[in-house]
């Protein structure tokens, strides 16, 4: 189970039955508040989860920050701006990171489905 905590655009919510009035829910909010240590989320790595991830992956556009710090370390490099361009190429070394990263995290996944589903499945069964 791991612990991240929660970043934008992420949130967590609770929903509570419709008719629910401002002072009930309050008085749910401060019992949770006063009570609860940790939320935890169990997921059990199946198929399910795995569309679920990919779909949450298309969220953020990296390509198109990459894209742009690229395009911004280019015009500070025309400008003669040394200074900016050094710290261009600190947010291009940042990005290329979270992009490898990423691509690990992806590949891992991908082999997770491997091993769970097997190499000699129909891909397409996973959707």
């Amino acid at each position: 189970m791991s612990q991240l905590p929660l970043r934008e655009p992420d949130f967590l919510a609770f929903d509570l039955p419709l008719g629910t009035s401002f002072d009930k829910a309050q008085r749910i909010a401060d019992f949770m508040n006063q009570n609860l240590l940790y939320v935890s989320i169990c997921r059990f790595g199946d198929a399910e989860d795995a569309v679920r991830d990919v779909a949450l992956s298309e969220r953020s556009d990296d390509s198109a920050r990459f894209f742009h710090v690229i395009c911004d370390l280019k015009t500070k490099l025309e400008a003669g701006d040394m200074v900016g361009a050094i710290n261009s190429i600190k947010s291009v070394e940042y990005l290329a990171g979270e992009l490898v990263r990423q691509w690990r995290k992806a590949l891992g996944l991908a082999r997770e489905i491997l091993r769970k589903f097997g190499q000699d499945k129909d891909p397409d069964a996973l959707v």
